[in-house]
């Protein structure tokens, strides 16, 4: 086991939000669809709407779980954690491609509260490794970005010029 070089954890508000997420919607709607399908007076329109309740239920689930909730850098590789079901996932740092700022595609007054709120235009990194395959470092949703980002332009050394982006 290789040495953790720097770490970040999601912030505690955003995993909250999450959990209460989670509680009202996806096991809201599926235990409200299963109870219209299995306990409605019998009729299409009941069955109809509580299967795509628990379809909707299933589908956000599953988002949830595609969330980054814990991400690692050791000396050669990213590691990173899934929030609700903790897979692991690595990424070896010789695949990473290009290290890109990430954009804000909201209005312009959104954009000046995020800016005023985050203190900083920057929302974050995509770090794009190959076989298109890219992990978004949040400004938003971790903590300390920039430490995470200083540690791994020390662990890359000279490769950092050649692949951050413009």
């Amino acid at each position: 086991m290789q040495q953790v070089q720097a770490e970040l954890r999601q912030r505690r508000g955003i995993t909250i939000m999450m959990a209460i997420v989670f509680l009202l919607l996806v096991i809201g709607f599926i235990t409200g669809g299963l109870a219209l399908v299995l306990f409605a007076p019998p009729g299409l329109g009941n069955t109809i709407f509580g299967s795509v309740l628990i379809c909707l239920g299933l589908l956000i689930g599953f988002l949830m779980t595609r969330t980054v909730a814990h991400i690692e850098l050791t000396s050669d590789r990213i590691i990173t954690t899934r929030w609700l079901v903790r897979w692991s996932k690595e990424y070896e740092l010789s695949e990473l491609e290009t290290v890109l700022p990430l954009r804000s595609a909201t209005s312009p007054l959104a954009t000046a509260i995020t800016d005023a709120w985050l203190k900083t235009s920057n929302r974050g990194y995509q770090l794009r490794f190959s076989g298109r395959r890219e992990v978004n470092l949040i400004r938003g949703d971790m903590i300390d970005v920039d430490v995470f980002m200083e540690q791994l332009k020390e662990v890359l050394g000279t490769k950092w010029k050649i692949i951050q982006g413009n």
